[in-house]
């Protein structure tokens, strides 16, 4: 009839099965709890009204005096031709790598009949010419920034009596 004793551990077994789901949950809880914790800046800069310039100003100095360790370890000043000189020659070997994808995708497409389709090599060989255009214009940029550093040489950014 009734089993009494069946019952009983079937019960008990269900009481330490919650108590354990909830010694898992409450324990998963906290441990979330700690890790948001230790992502949150207890040292973050209170942004008001009052402070704001003074904020600002110490950003600007530190952003400056990274840049100027930057300069430092490139040492631009010093090699400031060098860059150009490399700049230069990536940009004329990227061009020409440019030119040979152009006559290749070119090549394939001409290729192609009436009934073909652009195939998936194809769209590859056009998504590298325009990550090598990308490249170059970031080239590009380099030399506009090199260009507009400063020099310890004397020689070098000395506009003659001409102003030439």
């Amino acid at each position: 009839m009734f089993n009494i004793e069946k019952d009983i551990y079937q019960y008990l077994g269900l009481f330490f099965m919650v108590i354990f789901v909830s010694y898992i949950l409450i324990r998963t809880l906290r441990f979330q709890s700690k890790i948001f914790e230790g992502l949150t800046n207890s040292k973050k800069p209170v942004i008001s009204k009052e402070n704001n310039g003074k904020l600002s100003d110490t950003i600007n100095s530190n952003i400056k005096n990274v840049n100027i360790k930057m300069s430092e370890v490139l040492s631009l000043d010093k090699y400031k031709t060098n860059y150009e000189n490399l700049i230069i020659s990536l940009e004329e070997y990227s061009n020409a790598m440019m030119f040979a994808k152009i006559m290749r995708i070119g090549n394939k497409i001409g290729l192609l009949t009436k009934d073909d389709h652009i195939t998936d090599d194809i769209i590859h060989e056009i998504d590298n010419a325009n990550k090598l255009a990308s490249f170059i214009d970031t080239l590009n940029v380099g030399m506009k920034f090199i260009d507009n550093t400063k020099t310890s040489d004397p020689t070098v950014n000395k506009k003659s009596i001409f102003n030439f």
